[in-house]
């Protein structure tokens, strides 16, 4: 699953406006909680040594900006702040992906955009509907949503989580009330069209085999790879990124020719603890990556060559040689999710039919 699909595909964990949901945080690990956590130490990187790229949006490199109206609809304003949140991780992962960007790069940004806007605009129309209807949702449903977010988007990982807020100009409280928003949103799609009538127990046992593998504890996902890496300067500062780019880029393109190579070219360009081995690196947790790298490494296909990867320290090239999944939770404590999913797969037409309906008679502007 891209990092695309996972903010705009509607979540499974405690997602539905339901009596008998799960109580608050149930089962999540502490570091991933919305709170202070006073054990975890933030380590900062040397800035002196960031890649920098120059072409990069305001919006998207943390620099201040104003928070301007990206679309309206029926004269409700949706900000460019909340683009840019939904924005950052996928804009993240095609910098990984794409070290010189260029029309590729450009193309692929520009496409989820206009999904994530989208988006948006029908959320927005919907949302009205639920404001209508006089309910009300329960806090610890948002809590839980915004724990999913953490976990399934950023390994688990709290501090990256906040420190894309701050890129994206976003304040917790913020975040807050988009979540709130797409809760209200998915509680009124159940309201609406769900049909009364439970998921047989066959139903639900076909449904659980097709999805368990996405309910599983990403975090907990491993992998093994062989690794080159090539730091953006030279020990004695007398060769730039650009340089070092240019020599990463030769080096993917003699192994995509003969990835036997793999090996030694390790031993000569990389600079790492694992270069002596020829780039072999130990099995690792998802956790220990960066979200932007796991997504491209697991993405991948084994024995594939994959780089040049950027990284404010360098640019690395790997390929995968081992993939280890998390299991899969039992039936018994994903059957609420489960029956959520049968239930929107059913009503999932007339949903979409319904919002076309709302986008025909609202007024709708766009304006990036």
């Amino acid at each position: 699953m891209t990092l695309l699909s996972k903010y705009l595909t509607l979540p499974l964990l405690a997602c539905a406006v339901v009596a008998n949901a799960q109580t608050p945080n149930e089962s999540l690990p502490k570091d991933v909680q919305l709170r202070p956590n006073k054990d975890v130490t933030t380590v900062t990187p040397d800035k002196s040594k960031e890649v920098k790229n120059p072409n990069a949006p305001a919006k998207l490199t943390g620099m201040p900006v104003l928070n301007r109206v990206a679309a309206s609809v029926n004269g409700k304003p949706i900000t460019t702040n909340e683009v840019s949140f939904l924005l950052y991780t996928v804009y993240q992962q095609l910098a990984t992906v794409y070290p010189s960007q260029g029309p590729e790069f450009t193309r692929q940004l520009a496409i989820a955009k206009e999904a994530i806007l989208n988006d948006l605009i029908d959320r927005e129309l919907v949302l009205n509907d639920f404001e209508k209807s006089g309910r009300q949702i329960p806090e610890y449903l948002i809590d839980q949503r915004i724990n999913h977010i953490i976990m399934s988007t950023f390994n688990g990982n709290r501090d990256l989580f906040l420190e894309n807020l701050r890129r994206s100009n976003m304040t917790i409280r913020g975040h807050r009330e988009i979540t709130e928003r797409n809760v209200k949103i998915e509680g009124m799609r159940q309201m609406k069209y769900d049909d009364g009538i439970p998921p047989t127990p066959d139903e639900i046992k076909k449904e659980y085999a097709k999805i368990k593998h996405d309910l599983r504890d990403i975090t907990q996902d491993q992998v093994q790879f062989k690794k080159i890496f090539i730091p953006a300067y030279s020990a004695d500062l007398s060769v730039q990124p650009e340089e070092q780019l240019a020599l990463a880029k030769i080096v993917v393109e003699e192994l995509n020719k003969d990835p036997k190579q793999f090996e030694e070219f390790a031993k000569r360009y990389s600079e790492d603890m694992n270069a002596t081995d020829g780039g072999q690196a130990p099995m690792v947790k998802r956790s220990s990556l960066s979200p932007e790298v796991s997504t491209v490494i697991f993405d991948s296909e084994i024995g594939k060559i994959v780089g040049p990867l950027i990284s404010p320290q360098g640019f690395t090239i790997l390929v995968v040689q081992k993939k280890q999944y998390a299991p899969a939770p039992p039936l018994s404590k994903v059957k609420e999710q489960v029956d959520t999913h049968v239930r929107m797969k059913r009503s999932s037409e007339r949903y979409k039919k319904w919002v076309n309906q709302l986008r025909e008679r609202a007024i709708i502007h766009k304006y990036i």
